[in-house]
C-alpha cells in the first residue's frame, strides 16, 4: 500500500480512535477499583482483544471468579469475532494476499 492510502485510512478512523479513549479510561478505572494492579491493567489491555471482556473481568473479579473461569468466558466472548470474520470470507477471496 502506498503512503497516501495509509494517510487516507488514518483520516477515516481517527475519530473512531478518539472514541475509544473514554472507554479505555472507564475500563481502566473500573478494573483498578475491582482490585487489579497497574501492571495487571496494562497486561490485560495488551492481551485481551475484546473490550467487553475487560469489563467482564472487572465484574468477575468482584464476584471472586477463578482465572480458569475468566479464560473460558473470554474464549466464548471472543468467539463472536470468529463468527463475524467468517461471514467476510466470501468478500475477502477477491483481495490479493500481498497488498503491498
Amino acid at each position: 500500500m502506498r503512503r497516501k492510502d495509509w494517510q487516507d485510512g488514518f483520516k477515516i478512523i481517527f475519530l473512531v480512535m478518539l472514541g475509544y479513549i473514554p472507554l479505555g479510561l472507564a475500563c481502566g478505572i473500573l478494573l483498578f477499583d475491582s482490585g487489579f494492579s497497574i501492571p495487571a491493567l496494562v497486561l490485560i489491555s495488551l492481551v485481551v482483544f475484546a473490550g467487553a471482556a475487560q469489563f467482564m473481568a472487572a465484574s468477575m473479579m468482584v464476584r471472586g471468579a477463578t482465572a480458569s473461569t475468566f479464560i473460558i468466558m473470554v474464549f466464548f466472548l471472543n468467539l463472536r469475532h470468529l463468527l463475524m470474520s467468517s461471514s467476510l470470507a466470501n468478500f475477502l477471496i477477491k483481495v490479493p494476499f500481498l497488498l503491498f
